[in-house]
């Protein structure tokens, strides 16, 4: 094994006990939910400030969460992408007809 690949094993290793602990953790910052989500900063203050995923704010721009909070955002989100997938677009060349009255 050449020392690049080993470098590269020990970081993949150390990158799956960090998250193993932060996972383990009661109540995660901004930056872990963040990285427990794999969702960008914009999309969870998003979230967070909407009320959709629950969290505790402390001053003005600290931001904690329940891990279990979490754990259930994820569980509903996985919930709704089993319903029927709706079109998101129409396409332009598709006219809706009137009917005659």
């Amino acid at each position: 094994m050449s020392t690049k690949n080993f470098i590269k094993t020990l970081d993949s290793i150390n990158t799956m006990l960090s998250i193993q602990k932060m996972i383990s953790k009661e109540v995660l910052n901004f930056f872990e939910a963040r990285i427990y989500l794999q969702i960008s900063q914009a999309r969870l203050r998003k979230l967070a400030n909407s009320g959709e995923i629950p969290c505790m704010k402390t001053g003005k721009r600290k931001m904690y969460f329940k891990s279990k909070d979490l754990q259930a955002w994820l569980s509903s989100y996985e919930l709704k992408t089993h319903s029927k997938p709706q079109p998101m677009f129409r396409p332009h060349f598709v006219k809706e007809r009137r009917m005659a009255r």
